[in-house]
């Protein structure tokens, strides 16, 4: 099988750190459930990803799921085993805590059970066996997520929020929560009742009949002894008086109490309703300002998972930016029409010159001609100019330079002497300083060659200084050719 192309593996191991740093953020926060969604991804572009399969066992681990956080670290031993690899100290640690592992392991299968029992529709037999899971297993998330949904069915609102509430504490911004929350909300405002709401209601409906009972008749239980009392008309002396005395402080307090007590119970009741609806209130905004900053937490993620995403399409955009141009290296064609859009006419001529003229059809034909025709003179005209400035200084030159600069000329005017048509003046100029390179090149074979073909292309007029030159140079060349 053929090996993977570097840079897609590349591009995986860029993702797959990317949400392993996501995770990683969200379990220093203490969002396991959200740390848990992006690590998952990130082994799942680099299942040789040992730091993030490592902390997806520990979260797991820290949300009571000891079977998912053990799968996961054999995992990462056998992917990549050796003593430097965290998951074999997480493993002896578990195997020296055997009370741990047995009571996640029983809370486990209580937690089972719990959902054996929802399916049946009996909430009740499942709440038992589910406050068992979380006595033995205090981090057992799932198994507060089944207990609050068991109060839900029962309608005990209150229980469910208060289950939810010690969630939130483990795992902040867990997803279900809120959508619990939601639903818990949705089924108040529908008027379904909370169940034990209704249970302290009729509970105080009950002392309320107490209090308001008929006061039983005292004077009917106290008849037998009704002869034996004596008549006040017949008491006198001092302890009558006194009597009197104490029956009259008797009444002045009652009558205090009448006018007095009222007034401050009803200062005191109006007391505690006013911090009574302060409170309420309170407990409102604080209720608003947790879900503002839930909702601002999640946004936040919300706006990290979006940037993920973004980079990602970014990288995606790249690479399929990168293989056009690589298809377009390919496609000389292709190369030259993207070199002569950027002016760039020495790449656009050099690319045609790798064109297969003969393979052409149709449309890339026509390309392959206007392309040409199109790049022929600004081609020429740089190719001359670079020749002849070339050719010129190395006739001041000597040694290295010269060598250099002769190089230059030949290089430049052969190609201007190929991007100019045949029995042009042009041409003619190309090939005349070509043959006068190679003479001071001492080349007299290629000299002798170039004059020849300038001769037999040239057009103009014999008796112009170029042409005579000409003559007297290649004669010259040939002398020293034979010679």
């Amino acid at each position: 099988m053929s090996e993977m192309n570097p840079r897609i593996v590349e591009k995986i191991r860029r993702r797959a750190n990317g949400f392993y740093n996501l995770g990683l953020d969200l379990a220093n926060r203490q969002n396991l459930s959200g740390a848990r969604q992006e690590l998952v991804k990130a082994v799942s572009y680099d299942k040789r990803h040992t730091n993030a399969r490592n902390l997806l066992g520990l979260v797991c681990f820290q949300m009571g799921e000891i079977g998912e956080a053990v799968r996961h670290w054999t995992t990462s031993i056998a992917l990549q085993p050796g003593p430097d690899n965290r998951a074999q100290r997480y493993l002896q640690d578990l195997k020296r805590n055997e009370k741990l592992v047995q009571s996640m392991n029983e809370s486990l299968r209580m937690c089972n059970e719990a959902m054996v029992q929802l399916r049946k529709e009996s909430p009740d037999y499942a709440l038992v066996r589910l406050k068992k899971a979380v006595a033995m297993n205090r981090n057992y998330i799932k198994a507060y997520l089944l207990m609050a949904l068991c109060y839900m069915e029962t309608k005990n609102f209150r229980k469910a929020k208060a289950t939810l509430d010690k969630v939130e504490k483990l795992d902040v911004n867990n997803a279900v929560v809120f959508s619990y929350r939601t639903a818990i909300r949705e089924m108040q405002a529908e008027g379904q009742e909370d169940a034990g709401d209704n249970e302290i209601r009729d509970l105080t409906r009950d002392l309320y009949v107490q209090k308001t009972l008929a006061t039983p008749d005292v004077q009917e239980i106290f008849t037998g002894k009704r002869n034996k009392r004596r008549s006040m008309r017949n008491w006198s002396g001092p302890v009558a008086q006194m009597l009197l005395f104490l029956a009259g402080i008797g009444c002045g307090v009652a009558a205090m109490f009448t006018l007095y007590v009222p007034d401050k119970v009803d200062s005191l009741n109006s007391q505690v309703s006013k911090l009574t609806a302060e409170l309420t209130e309170n407990m409102t905004a604080r209720g608003t300002l947790e879900s503002q900053l839930a909702q601002a937490q999640q946004e936040a993620h919300q706006a990290q998972q979006e940037k993920t995403e973004l980079e990602l399409k970014l990288e995606d955009a790249n690479d399929e930016w990168q293989d056009k141009l690589s298809q377009q290296k390919e496609n000389p064609l292709a190369a030259a029409m993207t070199a002569y859009l950027q002016e760039d006419y020495a790449a656009c001529g050099k690319a045609l010159s790798e064109v297969e003229e003969g393979a052409l059809e149709g449309d890339n034909k026509t390309l392959y001609t206007a392309l040409l025709d199109k790049i022929k003179e600004p081609l020429y005209t740089n190719a001359f100019s670079a020749g002849y400035n070339a050719y010129r200084e190395a006739q001041n030159l000597s040694g290295d330079s010269r060598t250099e600069k002769l190089t230059l000329a030949l290089e430049q005017l052969t190609l201007a002497a190929e991007y100019s048509d045949a029995g042009t003046e042009r041409r003619t100029d190309a090939l005349y300083f070509l043959a006068r390179t190679y003479y001071l090149q001492e080349n007299w074979a290629e000299a002798v060659t170039s004059f020849d073909q300038y001769f037999e292309e040239y057009t103009g007029s014999t008796s112009t200084q170029q042409y005579q030159d000409a003559v007297k140079f290649s004669g010259r060349a040939k002398e020293r050719a034979q010679g």
